[in-house]
Order: structure tokens, then C-alpha cells, then sequence
């Protein structure tokens, strides 16, 4: 599994190395070395320019402009301090620094150059730049450099992601030992460019020691879990979905949510709609049954076989909706709560939230979210108490989606694309969650399978993507994790 440290796990590692042994002048010159050799794996000599800054990160400037010049690169250093004010370990660096360095508060026109090295700030920023430095910062993001920043762009919080004023917008990031959330999180993620994760020299366990319970979103976390039919399986012990249907005029986004159920491998899926939306579901579908949503109660008692209920898309925000929820809730029913059914919750949240269990896949978008809980903190650390509130999984759906479980367990997911913006999209992330809960997947691993593959997927398609295609590519991508 993929760690992504906050601010504070990463100072930590750097301690605990430390207090292992391993100096911290050794892990600067290995950090910058490691930067070096990810410019010059990508570009021959060229007019750099170094922005370095007052700490840790202005020290790794240093060495990069030393390992370059020492390879014949015309380097420029500008710096926010006197290299002579430095401390610790940055000090020493720029000690052994042979060129000059100029003070950027004290120039009047910024070099040109063919790369830029961003060394300012690092992960270590928590204040608003100051306009000084957001005047550089935007005068070399409009420039025609190729910029490489050092750990994080500068100007982007380590932990949240968010722009502290003014941010580098780079082509390359190269970080050490491991990710920071604020490489995955928006805006900063898209604020990055390529993310280059190098080794400095700490060691396995030392970086093992940290028991951070953030992590990346990948198919080595759950891969192991997808469910795979045995030879006396037959439909019904592969699970069966049911999704509550739409009325008469709204049927399309149930039969998203139930197609995409179907095809990640529910052994069976049945819509639950009113008679008069039956001939509509029976007229657009071939292999997803139906039945009358009168019939959910004796569908929820019945508990022979294992079964998931998908509530929300194109249900209505009506009484019925609201009596089906209940009803759901009330059965303990492993379930995923969408669309209309979170804006049940969000309009009647003393009467919904304490039925909410751990059985429970919340996806709500960004608009859902805010409507049903406090977003005044960074997006992890919001879904994380929401999560803990609901005693459910939540999905905080986005270009930075983000999954967590009741216990605080936590997934960013980087597989997503724009190709995914569509009508529709979010129907079908539901369905495929709803499948792989009827298939008895833990809640929390089916919502990480499900967002990958939905991205996935989107990738796969790209563009002239629409909803109704989706789910073709599923059964060659199951093959490939499979």
C-alpha cells in the first residue's frame, strides 16, 4: 500500500532517520542529487535559474545549483535570505555553494531562463505568501521555463492542498520517501504536473513506523478482495442488487445504477419501481428484473441469499422516497445512498443519520456533501468526521475523491478524468459499489474498487464518453485485475 504522509508524519520520518543516524546534512545531499537526476534524465544543458528559500527546502536548492554547475549548467540562484542568515543543515549547503546568489527583494528584473527550479517553501508553508514573492511566483508561471518544483510547488499547503495566495504551477514534482496529501488534493493536484516520489536514503522500517491511516487508491488494496465466482456458485450466491427505480420520467439513471451493478458481476439485479414505470424499466432492459417496489419489504426480510439496495438516482425527493429509506435503513441492508436519498438525509438529518450504519456507501458530490456536513475543514479531514458521525463509508466524490471509513481509514483516489463530467457518470459509480457490496465485499474496499474502476474505465473510453458506455469496458478490465 501506497502511505501519504501529512506535514507532520513527514517531520517525524525526518527525526526518527535522524535520530537513527543518518544526518541530516547526508538526506539534504541526497535529496538534491535525487532532483538532479531527474532534470537530467529529461533535459540536457540549460539556463536554470534556482529559487531558493529560507529553510530545508532552499538548502536542497543548493545543492541541485551545485551538482548542476558542477555538470557545466549555467545556474542563477535567487534567494528570499542571505545565504549567511541560514540555519542548520540548509546553512551548511549553501556554504559549499560557490557561484552568487542574488536577493530577490533586491532585483529589478527577473533572469530569463530555459528551467526553473522551485526550492522556496516546500511542504513546510502554512502562511500567505507575500506579494513580493507572488509576483515572482506569477511572472515564472507565465514565462516559457520548464519548472521543476522540490517536495511540493511552493505556495501549496502540504496537507490540504490549498493555494496559500499563490502557487507555482510546475511541470515536474519530484518529493522524497513518499507522497503528501497535497499532491493529491485539489488545487494542488493540479498544480503539480508529473509526481516523482525518490528515495533519500530512509529506510523501510523507519517510514513503516509511521502509522498514518492515509493512503493512495490503488488495486493492491483491495484487489485480493473482488469477488470471484466459485464453480458451485450460481446467480443468487453472487449477490443480488436491488435499485429503486425512478417514475415514469426519471427511469435512466436506475438503469445506469442497475446495468453497472449487473455487469460487475451481481449475480442479480432487480429494479423496484411503481406499476406505472414497470413497462417503461421492461421496455429498456433484458437481463435486470423487475418488480414492484410494494414488494420491498418482504425483499428486505428475506435473508437467504446476500443482496445490496442502491437508493437515490432518479428516485424523487418525495414521501415515498423517504418511506423506502427508512424501511432500508431499519433492515441493516448492506446499501449506497445516492443522489436524491442524500438530500432525504440532508433535509431530515435528526431522523436519518442515527438509522445510518456501518453497512452504509454515502456518495454525495461536493453540493451534497456541504448540504449534509461541515466542510470548514480540509476535505480528508471533514470526510473523516463525517464518516465517524454516520458510522458509514463515505465517498466525498470529485477530480480528488476521497473515501473513508468509520474507523478514520482513508483512500485518495488519483484515477479519475474529466471524460468522466457527464450526465449519468455518478449513476453508475453507485451501481458498481451496490454490485460489489452484494457480493459481500466490505463496504469500505467496494467503495475503493468501485471509484478506481469507474475512473478507470473513464480513462479507457476518454473522450465521446457517455454514460451508457461506461461499464463495455468492465469485462476486460476485470480480466486484467483479475
Amino acid at each position: 500500500m501506497q502511505p501519504i504522509f501529512s506535514i507532520d508524519e513527514m517531520i517525524r520520518t525526518d527525526t526518527n532517520a535522524i535520530a537513527s543516524g543518518i544526518s541530516g546534512e547526508t538526506l539534504m545531499e541526497n535529496a538534491g542529487r535525487a532532483v538532479v537526476e531527474e532534470i537530467t534524465r529529461r533535459w540536457q544543458n540549460k539556463k536554470t535559474v534556482i529559487l531558493c528559500g529560507p529553510g530545508n527546502n532552499g538548502g536542497d536548492g543548493y545543492v541541485i545549483a551545485r551538482l548542476l554547475s558542477d555538470l557545466n549548467w549555467p545556474i542563477k540562484i535567487l534567494s528570499t535570505i542571505d545565504p549567511s542568515k541560514l540555519i542548520g543543515d540548509a546553512k551548511k549547503a549553501a556554504s559549499k555553494w560557490n557561484g552568487e546568489v542574488d536577493l530577490i527583494y533586491d532585483i529589478k528584473k527577473y533572469p530569463k531562463s530555459e528551467l526553473l527550479i522551485d526550492c522556496l517553501y516546500g511542504t513546510g508553508l502554512s502562511r500567505t505568501i507575500e506579494t513580493k514573492i507572488k509576483k515572482l511566483i506569477k511572472h515564472y508561471n507565465s514565462s516559457k521555463s520548464k519548472i521543476i518544483s522540490v517536495d511540493i510547488p511552493s505556495g501549496i499547503h502540504g496537507d490540504t492542498g490549498q493555494v496559500l495566495g499563490a502557487a507555482i504551477c510546475a511541470d515536474l514534482t519530484v518529493t522524497f520517501c513518499v507522497p503528501k496529501r497535497g499532491h493529491f488534493l485539489l488545487p494542488g493536484k493540479t498544480l503539480c504536473g508529473t509526481i516523482i516520489i525518490t528515495d533519500i536514503g530512509i529506510p523501510k522500517n523507519i517510514i513503516n513506523d509511521i502509522d498514518t491511516n492515509v493512503r493512495l487508491n490503488l488495486p493492491k488494496n483491495w484487489k485480493a478482495h473482488l469477488p470471484k465466482p466459485k464453480p458451485e456458485t450460481h446467480k443468487y450466491s453472487r449477490g443480488h442488487t436491488f435499485v429503486l427505480g425512478g417514475s415514469v420520467y426519471s427511469t435512466g439513471a436506475s438503469r445506469l445504477g442497475a446495468e453497472a451493478a449487473l455487469r460487475i458481476g451481481s449475480g442479480a439485479v432487480t429494479i423496484l419501481a411503481d406499476s406505472k414505470s414497470l413497462d417503461i424499466y421492461a421496455y429498456h432492459t433484458t437481463s435486470i428484473m423487475l418488480k414492484k417496489v410494494s414488494q420491498l419489504e418482504s425483499i428486505l426480510s428475506y435473508k437467504k441469499h446476500p443482496k445490496s439496495i442502491l437508493i437515490g438516482p432518479g428516485c424523487g425527493v418525495d414521501y415515498h422516497t423517504e418511506e423506502y429509506l427508512k424501511k432500508i435503513l431499519k433492515s441493516k441492508t448492506p446499501c449506497v445512498i445516492d443522489a436524491d436519498a442524500l438530500t432525504l438525509i440532508a433535509n431530515k438529518p435528526n431522523s436519518f443519520i442515527p438509522q445510518l450504519h456501518p453497512n452504509c456507501v454515502l456518495t454525495p458530490h461536493e453540493g451534497e456533501f456541504k448540504r449534509l456536513f461541515d466542510l470548514s475543514s480540509d476535505k480528508i479531514t471533514s470526510t473523516q468526521i463525517s464518516s465517524k458521525m454516520t458510522g458509514s463509508v463515505i465517498v466525498f466524490k470529485g477530480a480528488d475523491t476521497v473515501i473513508c471509513s468509520p474507523s478514520g481509514r482513508v483512500c485518495i483516489d488519483n484515477n479519475s478524468t474529466p471524460w468522466l463530467s457527464t450526465a449519468g457518470s455518478g449513476d453508475v459509480l453507485a451501481g458498481l459499489i451496490s454490485g460489489l457490496l452484494s457480493q459481500g465485499m466490505d463496504p469500505f474496499d467496494a467503495a475503493c474498487a468501485g471509484v478506481w474502476i469507474h475512473g478507470e474505465l473513464g480513462t479507457r473510453l476518454g473522450p465521446g464518453l457517455i454514460s451508457e458506455n461506461i461499464c463495455t469496458g468492465l469485462p476486460k478490465l476485470l480480466s486484467d485485475l483479475i
